[in-house]
């Protein structure tokens, strides 16, 4: 693969852009569907990342693709310890908590919990939405998955 030879000759000098080949790696593989190799990539580049410090953004980019690969492998526990760890990024950022409750609750929807973890975790991004200053922001976190779940019946309390 060319991404593959390209990462192996990055220099760690370099190591945004070796971020950026392994990301490229996961997705491809995700793509293909070759699963167990794209959580591989995520998981060199989440170490890459963490052992060089990386910003929030970062490291909650690699734990977004993590948990939803894990995910798409039904491997819904992993999935939840990396929605976990981005949670613990976002304490004080309610745009990016209520967008990472969301996806905790259409993770719980997909592994067949109960119907009430599940409002339970969009209730949560709700909370988290109040406390955000642009509303515009949140349809596509929050607001669109409700109206799915829902069949167009938002439980706002």
């Amino acid at each position: 693969m060319k991404y593959r030879k390209e990462v192996e000759e990055v220099g760690m000098d370099r190591v945004n852009d070796r971020l950026q080949l392994l990301e490229k790696l996961g997705d491809l593989c995700c793509n293909l569907g070759a699963y167990p190799s794209a959580i591989h990539y995520y998981e060199q580049q989440l170490s890459l990342a963490e052992a060089h410090g990386a910003e929030p953004e970062a490291l909650s980019k690699v734990y977004y693709s993590l948990a939803s690969t894990h995910t798409d492998c039904k491997h819904f526990s992993e999935a939840m310890t990396y929605h976990e760890r981005e949670l613990k990024l976002w304490e004080r950022r309610p745009l990016e908590l209520c967008s990472t409750w969301s996806n905790i609750a259409r993770l719980h929807e997909a592994a067949g919990r109960d119907k009430s973890e599940v409002q339970k975790a969009y209730h949560t991004a709700i909370q988290c939405a109040k406390e955000v200053n642009s509303p515009e922001d949140l349809v596509p976190l929050v607001v669109q998955p409700l109206i799915v779940w829902n069949s167009g019946a938002i439980p706002w309390t």
